[in-house]
């Protein structure tokens, strides 16, 4: 193999390799953002807040108004003044607890968030946004959905750039097993590692401050982003192995076809000196 072509072999191995960490972590992002994952995980941490504030207080307070006010119209409407959430009381729930209206506003919150559809773009957003629950949401989801799609064509053109560089080409299958299985050990415990992360992260952005959020909640909410993590690291982990096994088996038929070709030379061989 010459130097050029060596180079271009270590080039494409390392590009290989940033492609499949890349793909790794947006794939978790992917999965950690469906609204299945999303909905139990900032419904807790939503109630929590509440707990932290006045807003059991505050719907108790307007329920008298509430209900007065029902009597002309189907909704009651009211903005709290802390985080500007504006609460909506449907008039066929007036009469029910005002956990249990709070407990209703944080799932219609989340549902809300979600579903939005936003217009900005994902940095657009940043700018634009007053608070970071943009970055909780389908569209969101999505968009990472697209990155990883673009990693893994990435990944595939570099897979098929090194079984054209190697001479060996089973050991193509061998290079991309390996260096896949090796991008998945950081997310083994990436959800640990970005938990460690997340608050002094909060604090030195000022992040807290920036979108009139407590920090300890917003790390919370953060670390959703991550909690598929250990599923990512097993799947691609089997997927990287199944790949090694596929280029084992291939070295063992090409193996058994150079047995083969020898075992036929030699037998061509012994007949031609029997004839003689």
């Amino acid at each position: 193999m010459g130097i050029i072509k060596r180079g271009l072999l270590i080039v494409a191995c390392v590009l290989l390799f940033i492609s499949f960490l890349a793909g790794n972590f947006f794939s978790t992002l992917y999965l950690s953002l469906s609204y299945d994952n999303i909905q139990p995980a900032l419904n807790e941490s939503l109630t929590l807040l509440a707990e932290q504030t006045n807003f059991l207080s505050l719907i108790q307070e307007k329920q008298p108004f509430a209900e007065e006010h029902c009597k002309n119209y189907t909704d009651y409407v009211f903005k709290e003044d802390t985080f500007g959430y504006v609460f909506v009381i449907p008039c066929n729930l007036i009469s029910e607890t005002p956990g249990f209206l709070l407990e209703y506003n944080i799932e219609k919150f989340i549902h809300d968030i979600y579903y939005k559809d936003y217009s900005c773009s994902m940095w657009g957003c940043f700018k634009e946004m007053g608070t970071p629950f943009f970055m909780i949401s389908e569209k969101f989801r999505n968009y990472w959905r697209g990155k990883f799609y673009f990693a893994m064509i990435l990944s595939t053109i570099l897979f098929i750039l090194i079984f054209f560089l190697v001479e060996k080409k089973t050991n193509s299958f061998l290079i991309a097993g390996i260096l896949l299985v090796v991008s998945t050990i950081p997310f083994v415990r990436l959800d640990f590692i970005i938990g460690l992360f997340i608050r002094p992260l909060i604090y030195l952005l000022g992040l807290s401050e920036v979108y009139n959020f407590p920090s300890s909640e917003l790390a919370r909410i953060l670390y959703i982003f991550f909690t598929k993590a250990n599923m990512v690291f097993l799947i691609f982990l089997f997927i990287g192995l199944g790949i090694i096994l596929v280029g084992i088996i291939l070295k063992f038929f090409a193996a058994g076809f150079k047995i083969s070709e020898l075992f036929s030379r030699f037998s061509k061989k012994s007949s031609l000196k029997q004839s003689k």
